[in-house]
């Protein structure tokens, strides 16, 4: 079992990584695997939401955890309440692994997130009107590495138990108060249907691949990029039509470190670029800005 889940494991290049490590089955296991690997200099990072009563259990495990396998420690506690939504305890924890990020100098944040996930996030988006980024969600990039996307949570409980290793369960994750919860629950139910939801992801990723390629050739040809700045020629741009423009916005913003993409700010972009004042500038995050400029606009990246 262990061979063939190490098998699937999608193995960053060698190098100096942050290791987002919450105290659950999926990093304790992640952080093992890679554990077991001489290429990798590791940093374990873990945030403290302050959501639950018993989350310091979580960060003193965590701890111990990186006394175990002799690896570096950083954590940060946040006092967020019990009311927090998925979102803003997703905002500060990323926040916080993108300033351990620049600290270390890391390649990219490794993270957990595995096949249930990316299913589980495929039907939470599809609810919200996702268009086709959404419906094939939480893919690696530049900054952020995820080597454990072709495996099943319930491989990772098996790698766990058949490995003796320690962890704690979130006790949020089995209440049914949350719509991702509440999906979670459905498909562990009724696993033709999380069948069928993992061959539909597959189809979704082939969706995105093709599409991604399509909307390189019109960034190829609207946008110039270079090492500290990216040049979006506005005549061109404003030749697109609203959807392939916001389209070729997400991909262009994608892989650009320290930016949360969402809807809101790509639409805000779209606009910006086209009807901005000549030295108008619109922060992007607190180290990216795009600026106005007379032939289109200027992302710099601080």
């Amino acid at each position: 079992m262990r061979e063939e889940l190490i098998k699937k494991v999608i193995f960053p290049k060698p190098g100096k990584y942050i290791v987002a490590v919450s105290g659950g089955v999926d990093s304790t296991s992640l952080l093992d695997i890679l554990s077991n690997h001489d290429d990798y200099e590791l940093i374990i990072a873990h945030f403290n939401h302050g959501i639950r009563p018993d989350s310091d259990l979580d960060m003193e495990l965590v701890h111990n955890l990186a006394g175990k396998y002799g690896l570096g420690f950083v954590a940060e506690s946040a006092n967020l309440g019990k009311d927090a939504s998925e979102a803003l305890a997703r905002e500060y924890r990323y926040r916080f692994l993108r300033d351990i990020k620049s600290e270390y100098g890391a390649l990219a944040i490794l993270t957990a997130h595995h096949l249930d996930d990316r299913i589980e996030t495929m039907e939470l988006n599809r609810q919200r009107g996702s268009g086709w980024h959404g419906l094939a969600p939480l893919r690696a990039t530049d900054e952020i590495k995820r080597p454990l996307l072709d495996i099943f949570k319930r491989e990772l409980v098996k790698y766990a138990k058949d490995n003796n290793l320690n962890w704690r369960e979130d006790s949020t994750n089995k209440t049914l108060d949350t719509p991702r919860n509440h999906i979670r629950d459905k498909l562990a139910k009724d696993l033709q249907l999380k069948e069928r939801l993992h061959q539909e992801l597959i189809n979704n990723d082939h969706i995105r691949d093709q599409k991604e390629l399509e909307l390189k050739s019109i960034i190829d040809n609207v946008v110039g990029i270079d090492l500290n700045k990216i040049t979006i020629n506005r005549s061109k741009f404003v030749s697109l039509d609203v959807e392939t423009a916001r389209d070729a916005l997400f991909y262009l913003l994608q892989n650009i470190n320290n930016l949360d993409i969402n809807r809101d700010l790509v639409v805000s972009l779209e606009h910006f670029i086209k009807t901005s004042k000549v030295g108008k500038q619109k922060p992007l995050s607190k180290d990216i800005s795009a600026k106005s400029q007379a032939k289109g606009a200027v992302i710099n990246l601080g």
